[in-house]
């Protein structure tokens, strides 16, 4: 009886060793996160391009901006050159609006 009990014994545990084995080399964890992670990047190169661009639109503005101010400095002030000076800078700050107003819908429209 001893034989059997021993033999059923070792079954039971070599039973239980091969479950856990079985159900603990579960391989699938952690490979869904390949994907997920390989998405957020692409997010973040998507938005850093789009601040380079913003970046660069606002510093294209600005030195716009310096130049006509620095042309303000040297006119003499007639009041033609100053309504002249007004409505260029008029124009380019409407272009800045565009140019930011552009490239956010286009931001939208990649998400």
């Amino acid at each position: 009886m001893s034989k059997k009990v021993t033999l059923l014994f070792c079954f039971v545990v070599g039973f239980v060793l091969l479950s856990i084995l079985a159900v603990g080399c579960s391989t699938t964890k952690g490979h869904g996160d390949a994907g997920t992670i390989i998405s957020y990047q692409q997010q973040i190169d998507r938005l850093e391009e789009e601040l380079r661009t913003r970046d660069r639109t606002i510093e294209n503005a600005v030195r716009e901006l310096g130049a006509i101010t620095s042309r303000s400095e040297a006119m003499e002030g007639s009041v033609d050159e100053l309504i002249e000076l007004f409505e260029e800078y008029q124009r380019r700050v409407n272009r800045l609006l565009y140019d930011y107003d552009k490239i956010r819908t286009e931001t939208k429209d990649k998400s």
